[in-house]
């Protein structure tokens, strides 16, 4: 393989791919990245078995090849330049960095004993606005559970309900205190689905998808395409593909929990919520409530 590209393009994708990499003893291919190279494009891959990702740059290819790097290396490397361009070259199964001044010689893994990251083959697909999306993993997450022993409550739910007239998605977190629900209109939602579905993500994928998009969000009006399986799902946006395992399990039927109807409702500004609880939480400790007090006298 050879390839030339400019250094802050691929600095930017081998660090967002360096976070999905393995720390497994057994498999230490899991630590390294796969480059793969194609007409003027270069596929960075990276998996830790249970997540994968697939990140595509643009540069000048001379020679189609690949080649598996260790991702910390290869990334604190590329952190540390300052030049404008840098080349890739395959040669003797090592991997020959140029950039300014710097030649440097990565030695690497056989490609041939990468895991292969799946593709998708189903064409249902639902997407979203990118920015709308982050937002509603920025509220639903802190809900979620991190170390249930109820693997449903590790994870995010995602519910489409599909009608003649609209089709409604879903978003959902509980820890079994808490519980966030997110609900997406008809309006913001485009799908080729026919039927219901309901998968469970995992809570680090939906951190990792939620990463990802905030780091690629110069073009805040693109759609993310949300792809699901049954036993996995495909997040692709800006040029990345992330595809995960589901969680195999039956979420709480949560909806019999919320109430139809509400004895009292208090209207306020959500800033000064938002200050308030901040402060006082600032003197409760980690077993203590927040208690709130309602005298509808006091103004």
């Amino acid at each position: 393989m050879k390839f030339t590209t400019l250094v802050e393009t691929i600095k930017k994708a081998i660090n967002s791919a360096e976070k999905i990499t393995g720390k497994n003893l057994t498999l230490p291919v899991l630590s390294n990245i796969l480059l793969k190279t194609n007409t003027n494009k270069l596929h960075i891959f990276a998996t830790d078995l249970e997540i994968g990702i697939e990140l595509v740059i643009t540069g000048k290819t001379e020679k189609e090849g690949k080649f598996v790097i260790p991702a910390k290396t290869f990334s604190n490397f590329l952190n540390n330049l300052s030049e404008e361009k840098i080349s890739l070259e395959e040669k003797n199964n090592n991997l020959i960095v140029k950039s300014g001044k710097y030649n440097t010689t990565f030695q690497g893994f056989n490609p041939e004993e990468f895991p292969i990251i799946p593709e998708t083959k189903a064409d249902k697909y639902i997407e979203i606005g990118k920015s709308d999306f982050e937002q509603a993993l920025i509220q639903i997450l802190p809900s979620v559970s991190y170390s249930s022993p109820k693997a449903e409550l590790n994870g995010v739910l995602f519910k489409l309900e599909t009608s003649e007239s609209k089709n409604t998605l879903k978003l959902v977190g509980t820890d079994s205190f808490r519980l966030a629900e997110k609900i997406f209109p008809s309006s913001q939602v485009k799908t080729n689905i026919k039927n219901d579905i309901e998968v469970i993500i995992p809570l680090r994928t939906a951190q990792e998808v939620l990463r990802l998009v905030q780091e690629n969000m110069e073009n805040d009006e693109s759609l993310i395409r949300i792809t699901p399986e049954s036993n996995q799902i495909q997040f692709s946006f800006s040029n990345i593909r992330v595809i995960s395992r589901l969680i195999n399990a039956d979420y709480p039927k949560y909806s019999s929990i919320i109430p139809k109807d509400f004895e009292n409702k208090i209207i306020f500004e959500k800033k000064e919520l938002a200050e308030a609880v901040k402060i006082v939480g600032l003197f409760s400790g980690r077993v203590n409530d927040v208690k709130f007090s309602f005298n509808p006298d006091k103004k």
